[in-house]
């Protein structure tokens, strides 16, 4: 018995050697000496190499312990009220459009004393009033509500860990601005490569939809697509996006080139200002068709950029934490405006989801690359709900997080232990803690802000309708609350409180966590034999925990 394998007699003149890579399901921790193995011969040249026969036994099923408690109706919902009297023959989105766009700060403060129908409407226009007022062009300081103006964001791809993704800073920038007057830069000097119109409202959501279509085909395919591809091997370095791609300059060329660039911005931005926009101004068109967005496209954009703000939103930083909800709700309010104007959008959407929940093997990671990804689709869903999919996604969420819990302690691959194993519930909460708290602001967001108890994806989108896709205070406040609550989650039963769940019991998490390690092997999410070879003799659980305690008081410090 060697660490690299076992070498069995089979009566040949030589014995014959079972690689790791070949033990299959053989523990060889329990092998001894002199034991009988069922082996089959794999090459008889140049040496004798043998190997453990698979086992076709049927797959027993294993149900998670998930049990789905009733979400409270409380933190991030707003109070919703019927108009009364005369003013119930009005429409609300209109009279709510009347209250944000017509009247100032003094006058919404004595209308929140008029009644009680007209309070809520009157206050959560007072707590967005200066949000809204700011929904303009940085640089061209344009309004979304005039009629020829278009704002979006800038969109730029950054290189963290050796993976690209996209990323925003969320500061209104209009189309004019990027297209013609050539902005590349952020409020904060950060480089723009790429422009996303906003929805903010109908009416402005008309006018982005054209350019909104193609700006996400050139995000969803091509090089982008791949160069942000946020699951497999990391894109090769030859696989370079906008931000990289180029050929080398001196640096008195460059300088060159950029002082060209900046007296051509310059005339086009003084000729905006004196109003000469005639230049400047595309030549009138026919009636454009109805823009078609490609389901496809739109579900792989889109919750790439939602995701992107949670990790955000999750370094806690308050003014950060602000424009990465900001970002976050956008997106969102983007994502419902597209499945309401594209209904073969929401159609996908939903039969992902279906997919997802029904069969099992429509979970693993070549059908579901990106589980954040994914959860992001759930906000948007009129059939779904954190209830129907947080058993089958919780699972899956195990079986993903063996690799990384394997790479710190390859020991845990060995399922020796039974009962309860205090090291192996540690070692596991500590390992995956990082894909835990984003799997737990998802679900928060999912349940107090996106689909809050009974709300369908439509009243979402009233919503956003209502306050310009704005977040109220009382959200913003709720937001920072649930991060430094999710954020000093310590325990596995704190982890589940999180997450809206019944606590598991440690018997039946740790039976959950050794059945992870099978499926995860069984899915070709980790090779056994690999973290065998690794794996020493199991820590005894009182040392574990001395050391553990050790280094948590060094980081404390």
């Amino acid at each position: 018995i060697q660490s690299y394998g076992i070498f069995v007699d089979i009566g040949a003149a030589e014995t014959g050697l079972v690689h790791v890579s070949r033990l299959g399901s053989l523990d060889v921790s329990r092998v001894q000496l002199g034991d009988e193995v069922s082996v089959k011969v794999s090459a008889r040249e140049p040496k004798l190499q043998l190997s453990v026969p698979t086992l076709d036994l049927p797959r027993q099923q294993f149900v998670a312990p998930v049990v789905v408690l009733p979400t409270a109706d409380v933190g991030a919902r707003e109070e919703e009220t019927r108009l009364g009297g005369s003013l119930s023959a009005l429409p609300k989105p209109l009279f709510a459009r009347v209250l944000l766009q017509g009247l100032n700060l003094a006058d919404l403060g004595h209308l929140t004393h008029v009644s009680r129908s007209l309070r809520s409407m009157a206050v959560e226009a007072s707590n967005i009033f200066w949000d809204v007022c700011s929904l303009c062009c940085f640089h061209t300081r344009a309004r979304f509500d005039e009629a020829e103006c278009i704002l979006g964001v800038g969109v730029a791809i950054v290189e963290e860990d050796g993976r690209k993704h996209l990323t925003c800073d969320f500061d209104p920038l209009s189309q004019l601005a990027f297209d013609k007057l050539g902005v590349r830069k952020g409020v904060w000097r950060n480089r723009i490569s790429y422009w996303l119109p906003l929805a903010i409202d109908s009416h402005h959501f008309v006018r982005a939809a054209s350019s909104l279509s193609q700006v996400l085909r050139v995000l969803g395919t091509g090089k982008v697509a791949e160069a942000t591809r946020s699951w497999g091997r990391k894109p090769g370095i030859g696989l370079a996006d906008a931000d990289t791609a180029g050929s080398t300059m001196s640096f008195d060329r460059w300088l060159e080139e950029r002082e060209k660039k900046s007296q051509a911005a310059k005339a086009k931005f003084e000729a905006f200002r004196a109003g000469n926009l005639q230049v400047m101004k595309e030549p009138a068109k026919e009636k454009p068709q109805k823009p078609s967005f490609d389901p496809s496209i739109v579900l792989e954009v889109l919750p790439k950029l939602m995701t992107s703000q949670v990790v955000l939103l999750m370094k806690g930083e308050t003014w950060a934490s602000h424009k990465a909800l900001s970002g976050y709700m956008g997106f969102h309010h983007l994502l419902l405006s597209i499945c309401h104007a594209e209904p073969t959008v929401q159609v996908e959407l939903e039969r992902r989801i279906s997919q997802f929940v029904a069969n099992e093997d429509q979970r693993v990671k070549s059908a579901v690359p990106n589980l954040g990804e994914f959860i992001c689709l759930l906000s948007a869903s009129q059939k779904h709900s954190w209830q129907s999919v947080a058993g089958p996604l919780l699972t899956e969420v195990f079986d993903r997080n063996v690799l990384w819990v394997l790479k710190k302690y390859p020991h845990l691959a060995q399922l020796s232990d039974a009962g309860v194993s205090r090291e192996r519930l540690r070692a596991t909460f500590q390992a995956a803690l990082v894909s835990m708290r984003l799997i737990m602001f998802n679900a928060w967001f999912l349940n107090k802000v996106a689909k809050p108890s009974a709300d369908t994806s439509d009243s979402a989108l009233a919503r956003y309708e209502r306050t310009k896709g704005v977040p109220p205070r009382h959200q913003i406040e709720a937001v920072h609350r649930a991060v430094r609550t999710i954020c000093e989650v310590d325990s596995w039963e704190a982890y589940f409180d999180s997450l809206g769940v019944e606590r598991v019991k440690p018997e039946q998490l740790c039976n959950w966590l050794r059945q992870s390690v099978r499926n995860s092997a069984q899915k070709g999410y980790h090779k056994s034999w690999h973290f065998r070879s690794k794996a020493g003799p199991a820590k005894k659980e009182e040392g574990w925990d001395a050391c553990d305690q050790m280094a948590e008081a060094y980081e404390s410090h």
